[in-house]
């Protein structure tokens, strides 16, 4: 009548559910039940997707792996532990890290005058060749990194005998309708887009 009791297994296992806990040896000469076991304790397999591990990552019990890096292209995220260790509750301890394409938009921003930004996949750089800028956007000029107002006075220029040219702010082109022109300087007749010199019984008239 002999009891026997599965009490716990060494480091590293864990007792089987299957089986009896408690069995005792009867008149056939067997004890009555069935057998437990001790089984290895064992995590799942950690790996970095566009990355590489270290260490013992198989998942046995105690193994430590360690996150190493991305690939180019890609930054380890802070978030996360860095060395994680398989435990007695069969995970590996801590949050698992993972590889996260750069953002080169948002470190390299486009102007705010271009049409967007797009960010290229790894393993593009983040760095300004990382990313595409659109076009500049209606009253402006440049690559899309950089966006300038355009000077209609400069390529649409008012009469030389006005009293003066005014760039219009965006979106007016780069057009004669960009701008607008002061008066004509006194002597001249015109709306300052156009001057032309007073006849002599103009100017006598008007004084």
């Amino acid at each position: 009548n002999d009891v026997c009791t599965y009490a716990s297994c060494n480091p590293g296992y864990y007792l089987s559910s299957n089986g009896t806990q408690t069995r005792t040896c009867n008149q056939s000469g067997v004890y009555n039940g069935a057998a437990k076991a001790c089984v290895p304790i064992t995590c799942p397999a950690i790996t970095l997707v566009n990355g590489a591990v270290s260490g013992d990552c198989f998942g046995n019990f105690s193994d430590i792996c360690v996150y190493v890096g991305c690939d180019a292209g890609y930054y380890l995220s802070p978030n996360g532990t860095t060395a994680r260790t398989c435990n007695v509750s069969g995970a590996y301890s801590g949050a698992a890290r993972v590889c996260v394409d750069y953002n080169a938009c948002a470190a390299f921003p486009c102007s705010s005058f271009s049409t967007g930004c797009s960010d290229l996949p790894a393993p593009a750089p983040n760095a300004s060749i990382g990313r595409v800028c659109g076009a500049c956007t209606a009253g402006y000029e440049g690559d899309g990194a950089t966006c300038t107002n355009i000077d209609a006075c400069i390529n649409n220029p008012c009469a030389p005998d006005s009293l003066g040219c005014t760039d219009l702010l965006p979106p007016a082109l780069d057009t004669a309708a960009g701008r607008t022109c002061s008066a004509c300087a006194p002597g001249y007749l015109g709306n300052g887009d156009t001057c032309v010199k007073a006849p002599t019984a103009s100017l006598n008239a008007s004084l």
